[in-house]
């Protein structure tokens, strides 16, 4: 009888212990890790400090490790700071050792010349907008002109009335003077309205897909735009334009982005002349181009 009392007693002890242990298992394991970023660009040369939350907030082991998927483009050390290398993407993922729970952040080094015309700050507004940033340094030619129209609208932070979907003059849009060893371009953009001088400007990207950095002035005022598309034999697809103001105003900070309405920008030229840009302009604003 004793016996069979104690070895009844020493069941139970065995598995109230098993319960607790497992318990206390659970709220050890890490349940989630987040990341103060999940996307970021960086020029080269310059780091980033990438800092992780363990959840839930009791557990015991909160150990991580870093690693990157592309160590050419950038690195990361065990307490999270990245370190870009070259221009190209790279995802940095952190795992806990307790839990092996994940999180990552997609890393993007873009050219340094971005960074001196565009605050970092201002650079993430513009990104967020959603217009694509093709980075590479061996960026197709897109020399000649050609026809943005219709110009529509597709997202602004300006406290306007223009609502998605509304239409803007037509663009001609010149890019001349291309550089890829510079990586330099001369660019003209005629509406019809504002005259804009271009201070700066420069192109990035790989295969048929481009974008062109603009930083320009009108007086007292300036902004910094960009364009992006995939160049054809016969034009520009998928042409998207943003643009952010830069100078110190009430407007610093606001922008928008646009694209063409019919996702093709027609090559009408492959050289400006004086009288060829207005011949293109007296069309678009007597006859239409379609």
């Amino acid at each position: 009888m004793k016996r069979n009392f104690f070895g009844l007693l020493t069941l139970i002890l065995a598995l109230g212990y098993t319960s607790c242990v497992s318990k206390m298992d659970s709220l050890d394991l890490v349940s989630k890790v987040m990341l103060n970023k999940t996307t970021a660009y960086m020029a080269a040369n310059t780091t980033l400090q990438l800092t992780t939350t363990v959840f839930p907030v009791t557990a015991i082991n909160k150990n991580v490790t870093w690693k990157s998927s592309n160590a050419t483009v950038a690195t990361v050390s065990e307490t999270g700071l990245v370190s870009a290398k070259a221009s190209g993407t790279a995802t940095i993922t952190v795992t806990s050792e307790s839990g092996y729970k994940t999180a990552a952040c997609t890393i993007t080094v873009v050219t340094e010349d971005i960074f001196n015309i565009l605050s970092e700050d201002l650079f993430e507004k513009l990104i967020e907008f959603g217009i694509e940033i093709n980075i590479g340094n061996n960026p197709p030619n897109i020399e000649g002109i050609y026809l943005v129209k219709p110009t529509v609208l597709e997202k602004s932070n300006f406290d306007d009335v223009y609502p998605p979907g509304q239409v803007f003059a037509d663009m001609l849009m010149t890019f001349s003077n291309q550089d890829n060893a510079k990586l330099t371009i001369s660019v003209e953009c005629d509406t019809g309205g504002t005259i804009w001088n271009n201070i700066n400007s420069f192109i990035t990207g790989n295969g048929n897909k481009f974008s062109v950095f603009l930083e320009m002035e009108s007086g007292k005022s300036k902004l910094v735009e960009i364009y992006s598309g995939e160049i054809t034999p016969t034009g520009i697809k998928n042409l998207y334009n943003a643009f952010i103001w830069t100078s110190d105003s009430p407007n610093k900070g606001n922008g928008r982005l646009l694209y063409d309405g019919d996702g093709f920008s027609e090559k009408v030229a492959s050289t400006r002349t004086t009288s060829n840009v207005s011949d293109i302009l007296l069309n678009i604003h007597s006859k239409g181009i379609k």
